[in-house]
């Protein structure tokens, strides 16, 4: 969590608030192109987005995804010598660090 207190800017939205926004006329068009980005990359049930500051989606990971990875990487070498405190808080750490390289591309 440290990474993410210290390189992102954290929040999140509700879906319906979302299409709310394109749905607006008081957003600009450029706003609901931004908006419009996480919808169409939705997937059920929760997502997560690093976008840059002018609205590109840089990286994403679905929660189930991120669950489903976390079942095979329970002996990782991280893990046994502390450095995580579960599967899950390593390979969103992975995550988060694969969102500052793809931001550098």
């Amino acid at each position: 969590m440290k990474l993410l207190n210290d390189k992102f800017i954290s929040s999140w939205s509700l879906i319906v608030d979302l299409e709310s926004c394109l749905n607006s006329t008081s957003i600009s068009e450029n706003d609901k192109v931004i908006c419009k980005r996480p919808l169409d990359a939705y997937k059920f049930p929760v997502m997560s987005y690093i976008m840059s500051a002018d609205g590109k989606l840089i990286h994403q990971l679905n929660a189930n995804d991120l669950l489903e990875m976390s079942n095979g990487q329970m002996d990782h070498e991280d893990l046994a010598n502390g450095i995580y405190e579960d599967s899950v808080s390593m390979i969103y750490d992975k995550f988060l660090k694969e969102a500052i390289q793809k931001s550098f591309n």
